[in-house]
Parts: structure tokens; sequence; C-alpha cells
């Protein structure tokens, strides 16, 4: 049965998201030093790591809870300042090499496309947009914690069975197992294979997004 419908995390599949948000919390720290926060650049980045683990990524007051753990008066100017900076780095995300290509190629197939990830769907659509391939979207389909229900429901909202249905992304557990229990089939994005007992039916892998035509006309 060919394959409808492929499903893709964001997140370190489409674009190098580890070494973005990397870059754009030095940034963002660098912003509030300059401005006069008084405390040095060392300390406010393990204190911006340590919220980010603790409230997680898509909480949106890390600045202002460390800026206001660490006291720092008329904390607000320096949080602004580190937001401005942060999103400024926003217009510098791009795309893994060939994979608008890839896409574009599945969509001209007659595939269609969503997006399948934990967090918010308007930080989502908002990647989509920045990366420049927002129109090659259906929907942007999102759970607190990737899971089998999670995505039969997408299956049922794509209006595809599991059988025409393929998920990738680049974590084995968040990604390729919950849609393989759906019965859907999963591209794992990994430049190194995982060990053999990973090697399940319906699981392909892939070094990058750019190979995914290939592969979904194998699965089809």
């Amino acid at each position: 049965m060919a394959v409808k419908a492929v499903f893709l995390d964001i997140d370190d599949t489409l674009f190098p998201s580890k070494a973005f948000a990397a870059r754009a919390r030095r940034a963002a720290v660098r912003a509030m030093v300059r401005e006069g926060a008084g405390i040095p650049e060392k300390r406010l980045c393990s204190e911006l790591e340590r919220a980010v683990r603790e409230f997680g990524s898509n909480y949106p007051g890390h600045f202002n809870k460390v800026l206001r753990k660490l006291k720092v008066r008329g904390w607000a100017r320096y949080s602004a300042a580190g937001i401005r900076a942060y999103h400024d780095e926003k217009d510098r995300m791009r795309l893994f090499p060939g994979a608008r290509r890839a896409l574009l190629k599945l969509k001209r197939s007659g595939v269609r496309l969503f997006v399948a990830s934990e967090g918010v769907p308007v930080k989502q659509w908002d990647k989509l947009i920045r990366l420049g391939v927002s129109e090659l979207f259906d929907s942007v389909l999102v759970s607190r914690k990737k899971s089998e229900p999670f995505f039969r429901r997408a299956l049922s909202k794509a209006r595809v069975s599991a059988r025409e249905a393929v998920m990738v992304g680049d974590k084995l557990e968040k990604d390729a197992k919950p849609a393989l229990k759906a019965g859907m089939g999963a591209v794992l994005v990994c430049k190194n294979r995982p060990p053999a007992r990973e090697r399940e039916k319906n699981l392909f892998f892939a070094k990058s997004v750019a190979d995914l035509p290939g592969i979904i006309s194998k699965i089809g």
C-alpha cells in the first residue's frame, strides 16, 4: 500500500535545534551582560541551563526566573534584552542540507506532510515559518508526550490508515517506537544505526532527511 502521509518531528530532524538553542541562549546571556545585569556570563549561563532542565524548554519565563533568583535589581530590563537577542538568533535558523528539496519531492509525489511533536502548536508553526517550509505542511499535531494513542489520534485527524503512514524523527523511543506500536512505519534519522536488537519490522534508517524520498518510495 502506498504511503499517503508522512509525520515528521522538527527538532534535530528538520533543523539542528540543539545547536540553535545553545547559540541563542549564549546570545541572550551576552545581551543581558552588555545591558548591565551585573552577573558574570558563566554564572548566568549555568543558571539558565539549570532553569531549562527544571522547567522544560517550552517554559516561557526562563530569563525572569534566573534574574529574580540571582536578585538582580531591575531584572525586567535585562530579561527584555535577553529575549530580543534570543529571538534575533531565530532569524538564522536553517534546515539541514537537502531537507527542503526532500520535502518538496514528497509533496509533489502526492504525499501529505504533518508535524507530530511534543510542544506548543504556535512554537512549532513559528519554526516552520522561519525555516520557510510552512506551506508544505497540512497540519501540526502536538502532544505532551508522544505515545501510541497520540499517533492513533494523529492518523484519525489525517484520515489515513496506519499502513499508509510513516513517522520520521531522530529519537528511537519518542518517535519511532510509539509509531510502530500504532501500526505505522517509522524512519529514524541518525548518522549511526542503532544496535541490531533495535531493528524492527517497518523501522527504516536515514542519515538525513534528504534521504527520505527514496526511503518512502521503497516503503510504498
